[in-house]
């Protein structure tokens, strides 16, 4: 996935090519792409060399980037709680399954 992070950091710093300023919207966007395909990298590699993680620790991340832009506290906690309490409720929680929750809280319902 390295070729992600890759692709973003070369489309970010296209945008400043010959001495041009970016549109503000264009270079956040870029950015924003950039930190995803980070995020990306370094979940994969970490899924890579250690056993998973735990429901609290998978509640605590997802409530990291629900976090991210959104000032509700409370908001996120219970969401980062929910996402913790759904990894308890699945006993043998397979990779397939971790495969599957994001779309299901998406979809707002069953996987």
């Amino acid at each position: 996935m390295s070729d992600n992070v890759l692709s973003a950091r070369a489309k970010l710093a296209g945008l400043y090519a010959y001495g041009r300023t970016p549109d503000p919207e264009v270079e956040a966007a870029y950015r924003r792409s950039l930190a995803t395909a980070k995020l990306d990298r370094a979940i994969r590699e970490a899924t890579e060399v250690c056993p998973g993680l735990d429901p609290a620790q998978v509640g605590h991340l997802a409530g990291l980037l629900v976090s991210w832009g959104n000032d509700d506290g409370r908001a996120v906690a219970r969401f980062e709680r929910l996402v913790a309490d759904a990894a308890y409720c699945v006993p043998g929680l397979t990779a397939d399954d971790r495969k599957r929750i994001p779309g299901a809280f998406l979809d707002g319902g069953a996987a």
